[in-house]
């Protein structure tokens, strides 16, 4: 019965050994559009993606219900690679705006041009 203590004991030390080498979550409220492009040129893109998912979580809280925002497993991709393209396209003219105030803007954009459509 020692056996199996001491796989389980291995196996917790393991997994805490190895989240003490996980990387800091990243804050879109501090984490820039610089940043992002530096990424795209080699670097490390874990923290790119992290905020990427994050774009598209903010986007989908904050915009009303729209066919344009309705993320499916058929539909998230490609909301994915749009909110890639929208940063690649505007982050290099403003390299040091957090991407929360860019989601933020994006997201009054998207809802002033909603209004001017009805």
């Amino acid at each position: 019965m020692k056996a199996p203590r001491i796989v389980a004991a291995v196996l917790v030390g393991s997994l805490g050994s190895g989240l003490a080498h996980a990387q800091a979550p990243v804050n879109p409220y501090s984490y820039t559009c610089g940043a992002y492009i530096a990424a795209q040129q080699g670097q490390e893109r874990g923290p790119a993606n992290a905020v990427l998912y994050w774009a598209i979580g903010y986007l989908q809280g904050r915009l009303p219900p729209l066919p344009t925002n309705q993320y499916t497993a058929e539909t998230f991709g490609k909301g994915l690679q749009e909110v890639h393209v929208a940063l690649i396209r505007f982050c290099p003219n403003i390299p040091n705006m957090v991407i929360a105030e860019f989601m933020n803007n994006l997201a009054g954009d998207v809802e002033k041009s909603a209004t001017a459509q009805q």
